[in-house]
């Protein structure tokens, strides 16, 4: 939902920094020895990522002492990230604190709803170990997207996959596709729906509709939208006392703030607030 800058840092950086924090010379040196293969599946990692093909990339068995490269195995890789990458006494940290920080405190995949409390392995190190500690396979994440949305959930086709901050489409990005529509009530309620462009391909459609699904973005919005209805009821019945139905919807449309993406719940959400005739004129009694 968030486009996010790409990582400063390469994998080589990544490894470098993960090695330099070790005192066990045996996994540094077989680390070092499967080094090239590493960057190899991380350029592999970015070729796919950029044109949608991660769910192309096989996951690796259940078994935590599998070798996954050159001698190192998936548990070797998973205490990769654990102990050297993520471990606040480790030089790998610096790049886990730059990953984070790059979120300016808006968790991506909700589009800043909640704030990143972590690291989420776009590809489950789990499923994917060899990418534990591959900066683009790193996103800033907030508990409700990472435990409750996402999980260790990895897509098998197309339409299943998240949207990549780091690397996907355009289109996911900047064209809107997440819109609301009143619901007249006392109070009125938003329901956010998914209504992507015409001219999009079939499996866009489907994937952002999945996005929106998966991290129940339809729900999240509609309760946040909740105290900005209040707000700018709360406006109409003070200073903006007496201003006419129009006025009102000219106010709505100019209400969010100029820095939010086209699909931010607010931009959306005063959006349909300013289209309902209902509201403007009547909502507010």
């Amino acid at each position: 939902m968030i486009r996010l800058s790409p990582p400063k840092h390469s994998i080589s950086d990544a490894i470098q920094l993960c090695t330099d924090g070790m005192s066990k010379k045996d996994l540094r040196d077989r680390i070092a020895q499967g080094s090239g293969i590493i960057r190899e599946s991380a350029a592999d990692y970015s070729v796919k990522a950029e044109v949608g093909e991660l769910f192309k990339i096989n996951p690796i068995g259940d078994d935590e002492e599998s070798v996954v490269n050159s001698g190192i195995s998936k548990r070797e890789f998973v205490n990769l990230y654990e102990y050297y990458f993520r471990n606040a006494n480790k030089p790998g940290r610096e790049i886990y604190d730059a990953l984070m920080l790059s979120a300016n405190e808006c968790c991506p995949f909700c589009g800043g709803l909640g704030r990143p409390k972590n690291l989420d392995h776009y590809l489950p190190k789990a499923h994917f170990p060899q990418f534990s500690i591959l900066p683009l396979n790193l996103l800033p994440s907030c508990r409700d997207c990472n435990m409750d949305g996402k999980g260790e959930h990895y897509a098998t086709v197309y339409h299943e996959q998240m949207i990549h901050p780091y690397l996907d489409k355009e289109c996911f990005f900047q064209e809107q596709w997440v819109f609301a529509k009143v619901l007249p009530g006392a109070p009125c309620t938003l329901d956010f729906y998914v209504s992507t462009p015409e001219e999009w391909e079939a499996n866009d459609k489907l994937r952002a509709t999945q996005h929106f699904k998966d991290f129940d973005l339809s729900k999240r919005y509609s309760i946040q939208a909740t105290n900005l209805i209040t707000t700018v009821v709360h406006m109409r019945h003070t200073f903006m006392n007496g201003t006419t139905a129009e006025e009102f919807k000219e106010f709505l449309l100019s209400y969010s703030n100029p820095s939010f993406f086209i699909n931010h719940w607010q931009v959306v959400a005063s959006q349909a607030l300013a289209n309902s005739d209902w509201f403007c004129a009547e909502g507010h009694l």
